[in-house]
């Protein structure tokens, strides 16, 4: 290996142990601009960063690849008053990256409030967990079992279409019950639901394959 090579090849070794440090300390990421706010769990960082919320999904909005989902606009323009043009800090948890390498972080604004907990809050999410990064599961998890009892925004379109469902106690993701996914859950990790409110209430996501959110979710209360 040449000495340019061998010097890159250091510097990133020690990069990458220093995300690591931070992630596993819980450590923040520092004060950072928000540019764009693409949908209402995904915003663009004046630094070029693309930044996924931890531990939440909240429906589309309509692109070339999906649909729009119910509520998709209403989230995105919540998030957008929160905190488009503003200073946000970042949170990490153990893991720093998703498959598409958006960085993965607890979002909170200059007034020291969660992001990711608002929306939830407000019926605008629902939990996404997503080990290793439990950090805040069961803080997010309580926030959403208060807006499903006040029945704010999304609760007020759940529907019963989908019927009883299967979750999956190790990936927290529940399925339709003939969906093949659901069927080869093991014994030990299957977990039957009479309902998918019931589903959510026990912090479990739905398999977006076999329960999208048209299924879910109706467009009007």
């Amino acid at each position: 290996m040449r000495p340019r090579q061998r010097n890159a090849l250091w510097a990133a070794l020690v990069a990458a142990a220093v995300l690591a440090a931070v992630a596993a300390s819980g450590g923040g990421g520092g004060v950072f601009q928000v540019k764009w706010v693409a949908d209402g769990d995904t915003v663009l960082l004046t630094d070029g960063r693309w930044v996924r919320y931890i531990g939440i999904n909240t429906p589309e909005v309509v692109t070339k690849d999906h649909p729009e989902e119910p509520l998709g606009p209403a989230a995105r323009k919540r998030n957008r008053a929160l905190i488009d043009g503003r200073p946000v800090r970042l949170q990490f948890d153990r893991s720093l990256q998703d498959r598409y390498n958006r960085t993965l972080a607890y979002v909170t604004d200059h007034r020291g409030q969660m992001i990711n907990e608002t929306l939830t809050a407000e019926g605008l999410a629902y939990c996404l967990p997503f080990r290793p990064n439990d950090r805040y599961t069961d803080r997010l998890l309580a926030a959403q079992r208060k807006a499903m009892a006040a029945r704010r925004g999304l609760w007020s379109l759940l529907t019963a279409t989908a019927g009883s469902v299967t979750g999956n106690r190790k990936s927290r993701r529940f399925h339709h019950p003939d969906c093949p996914y659901g069927r080869n859950i093991s014994s030990k990790n299957r977990r039957s639901f009479k309902t998918a409110r019931e589903a959510f209430h026990a912090g479990y996501a739905p398999d977006k394959q076999c329960l999208p959110a048209a299924v879910l979710f109706s467009a009007h209360p």
